[in-house]
């Protein structure tokens, strides 16, 4: 696996990389080793940042349904913005047309 740009928030690790044609988000369990965390984690491919925030926001927002049920949509919505949110400070810097796996993005 090429190795990316690395964060974690609520208890999840994320890598973001890129390929020749698109930005891949591999994202799981952040008490993983390397090579755990490689056949463990769930990887999701993306061909614009449009698409990538939709599918990111979805897959958040269901997960804090499954926490805290139904009555509180408002709340969950918030909190999976403020995730979001995190994510996005977290790829501001990065160059968004990385030459597709050629170069890493720097880690500060």
């Amino acid at each position: 696996m090429v190795r990316g740009y690395e964060f974690e928030i609520d208890k999840k690790r994320y890598r973001l990389s890129a390929d020749k044609w698109n930005w891949i988000i591999a994202r799981g369990n952040k008490n993983l080793n390397d090579a755990d965390f490689d056949k463990s984690a769930d990887y999701m491919y993306f061909s614009d940042f449009v698409n990538f925030s939709n599918k990111l926001f979805t897959i958040m927002s269901r997960e804090e349904v499954k926490k805290r049920g139904f009555q509180h949509i408002i709340q969950i919505f918030s909190n999976t913005e403020a995730k979001l949110m995190k994510i996005y400070s977290h790829i501001n810097g990065l160059d968004t047309k990385l030459e597709m796996g050629v170069k890493e993005p720097e880690r500060g």
